[in-house]
Parts: C-alpha cells; structure tokens; sequence
C-alpha cells in the first residue's frame, strides 16, 4: 500500500530490551530469550557459542550468596535462585580448547555458609558416584586411578576444583532435572573452571601438568553430557563436543611431551618416577599406540558406505570420511569381542579425539555421508548406556539424524538403527 508521500515503511515488531541477552542477539539487535547452555536464536542460526556477558552482582545478590539460602529446607524458594543471579559469563556449551575460554576476571564466588553446604553436596555425589562410573567390579586401577585422585589434587587446584564440581552438578542434574539450585550451580562451576584452566595451561608445569590433564578429561564428560537435554529441533550435530575432543588432545600432547621429557630417567635419582597422571594415561586399557585406529580393514565388518555415486565427495573428503569409518571399525571389533564397558568407553572418547578436523566440519555442514557416519558412532556408543554421561544420549542422536536424512540415505540408516536397537532386525 503506498501514500501521498510514497511507500509505507515496514514498522519493525516492537520488543522490550533484554539486558541479559547473549552477546550473538546483542550484535544482531534481536530479542534474546536468555536460555541456557544456548538461546533459541543461536540454535536457530547454528552459533555454537552462546555466550552470556558478566554481570555485576547487587547487593541484594551478594546478599543472597553469602546469607542463608541454602541453608536449609525451609528456604528453598530462594535457593533456586541463589546462583541464578550470580551469573557467569558464559553457558555449559562445549567449545574447542582454542576457543573455549573468554574474559571472565570479574567472576568469583563470595565464601559463604550456603556455598559450603552446596560445595560439600556435590563433592558426597561425586565421591559416592562419579569415582566409579561403571558396573563391572574388576575395574581395573588404571581406568579408576584418576578419577579416585581428582577430590585430593583439587584441594590444591582450583581448575580441577570447579570442574569436578561442575561434572557432580551435571550428574545430579540427571535425577533432579527441575532443581534450579543445582543447573545453576553447574552453570557457575563449569564458566569458573574454564577460567582457572586457561590460565592453568598458560603456566603449564611440572606441578599443575596433572591437575590440567584430569581437568580436561572431565571437561570431555562433562560436554558429553551436556547433550541430554538439548533441543533436538531443528537439529544441529554436536559439533561442539567433538571440538572439545581436539581441545583434550591439544592438552593430553602438551603434558604427555612435556612429562616424557620432564619424567625422562635420570642416572642420578635411580628413585624417579614418572607422574601418576602420565602413567595413567598411557597405561588404561586399551592401549591406543597398539591400535590401528585408521586402517582400511577396519571398515570391512561395517555396511558399504564407500559408493561415491550419491554425493561425490573430493579427494581430501574421502579421506577424512574413511579414517572416521576405520576408527568406527576399531569400535565395532572392540564391541564385537564383548570388551568391557569401561575400555568401551575409552574407545568412545577417543573418537572425536582422533578424527580429523575435515570429518568434523563435514559434520558441522550436516553432510550426509557425515551423520550417517555419525549415527554409526552413537549406535555403538549405545552399548555404553550404563555410564551415567551416556544413557540415551546415543538413541536421542540417532533418531535425530534419521529424521533430517534425505530419502536416499534412508536406508544407510538401518544399521545404525538396527545396532542401537531401536528396530528389530537389519538386512
């Protein structure tokens, strides 16, 4: 419709200002909705960091952390809340190690008798459930070692502190998803675990080398995790967990060079031993220098996905699609064999570790062969669903990439389907 003075100008809609808003809905100058990990318009748009600008705590706040809320019972109306307005700075959403950590100085937790009741809540559920996450009774000590060692090293590092609080919050959050106090802990601990392990691996040395390398095991958990409850449509692949994959290996090189040098015989101190994180590392079954993790043979028991007819991927694509399938292959045999859950789960964690970064943009870019590819990792990892980061993780994954397939890559669907059991049979 137009005027005497010409066209009419579109009115833009009106919404009220939101203070809280990510950073992502402030540059675009849209109504942010403040969810967290991650606002629906990031999801909308596939930003995978939702990141939340610091805000400085009032004095009511502050109140509010150092007084009685969570004290007992009676007040938990208020205890919800209690971290809810202390907010970090950033959200539990994985990122790469390159990217993962941002400005957050002016974060800190008052000390407060609420916090301490809260902090020794979390460390009982991690002692009692987390130092042992798997069924099997003859687990061995290398697979258990770290994590029966995290609660001593943390009284000494803050970095593993917050994150082994921030792994408890997650995993109590499986049983109390509507407990408001304990998402916004989580929230809180992981932002100021973030923070105290970059500057942990900016001062890397031969004192913090193995709080910095269980802090990254855990965050690699704890990112897992995080996809449980993640809105699923539309759906975006879990890129940022496989970035936190490759930022756990930036840290497990750097220790693992550093401490072979630091840790090398010394014909003078016939006593010296290697770090116990080292040797953990290196010792937990299975052994990855023995494995062939790419090899070509590998992806012989797996269904042929090697036909480049359908989308004709180039050169370097193909390479990163089959040095994905040939570790897939490795998991398969080990699942094959009936390794135990516990050296299973090694193997899960591995792959978003040893994958290339090609495969993982291929992802990210929703390509099919990738999620088809993908979809064949989660069915695997099924047979972990014992593991409290695990459950039905994989099963939510799987029927989520189906349902973005075109048809033609239906039916490169049905082993995984098949595998994670969610039908019956596979022909």
């Amino acid at each position: 419709m137009s005027t005497a003075s010409g066209p009419r100008r579109k009115t833009k809609a009106f919404h009220h200002k939101s203070r809280g808003g990510c950073r992502t809905c402030k540059t675009r100058r849209v109504k942010c909705d403040e969810k967290r990990p991650r606002c629906n318009n990031c999801i909308r748009i596939g930003s995978e960091v939702c990141i939340y600008d610091a805000v400085k705590p009032t004095s009511s706040s502050k109140m509010a952390l150092s007084g009685r809320s969570l004290s007992s019972p009676s007040d938990s109306h208020h205890s919800a809340t209690d971290l809810a307005r202390f907010n970090p700075a950033s959200t539990p959403s994985p990122v790469s190690l390159g990217n993962m950590y941002h400005s957050i100085d002016s974060i800190d937790l008052p000390e407060s008798a609420s916090r301490r009741k809260l902090e020794m809540r979390l460390l009982h559920n991690f002692m009692t459930h987390l130092t042992n996450p798997y069924a099997e009774k003859s687990t061995p000590a290398a697979v258990l070692g770290w994590l029966q060692e995290v609660p001593k090293l943390s009284l000494e590092f803050d970095n593993l502190q917050y994150m082994m609080l921030a792994c408890s919050g997650a995993h109590l959050l499986r049983s109390l998803p509507d407990n408001g106090e304990v998402a916004n802990a989580h929230q809180v601990y992981i932002t100021l675990a973030l923070r105290d392990q970059q500057r942990a691996v900016a001062n890397m040395n031969h004192v913090n080398s193995e709080s910095i390398v269980y802090s990254a095991l855990l965050h690699f958990l704890y990112s897992f995790s995080c996809l449980w409850n993640r809105p699923l449509d539309p759906y975006t692949p879990p890129t940022d967990w496989l970035h936190v994959g490759k930022g756990v290996r930036s840290v497990l090189v750097a220790v693992l060079e550093g401490s072979v040098q630091r840790n090398a015989p010394d014909p003078n101190n016939p006593n010296h031993k290697p770090s116990s994180a080292v040797l953990m590392v290196r010792n937990a079954p299975p052994d990855f220098r023995n494995d062939n993790l790419y090899s070509k043979e590998n992806i012989l028991p797996l269904p042929v996905l090697l036909d480049y007819t359908v989308d004709a991927p180039d050169y370097t694509a193909r390479e990163a699609y089959e040095d994905a399938l040939g570790y897939i292959g490795s998991m398969y045999e080990a699942v094959y064999i009936n390794e135990p859950v516990f050296s299973l789960t090694r193997r899960f964690m591995g792959f978003s570790i040893f994958v290339p970064n090609l495969f993982i943009q291929l992802v990210k870019e929703q390509r099919p062969r990738a999620l088809v590819i993908l979809a064949m990792y989660f069915a695997l990892m099924s047979r972990a669903q014992s593991v409290w980061w695990v459950g039905d993780i994989p099963h939510r994954e799987i029927l989520a990439i189906q349902r973005v397939l075109p048809p033609e890559w239906q039916e490169a669907m049905q082993w995984p389907l098949a595998v994670a059991g969610l039908i019956t049979s596979y022909c």
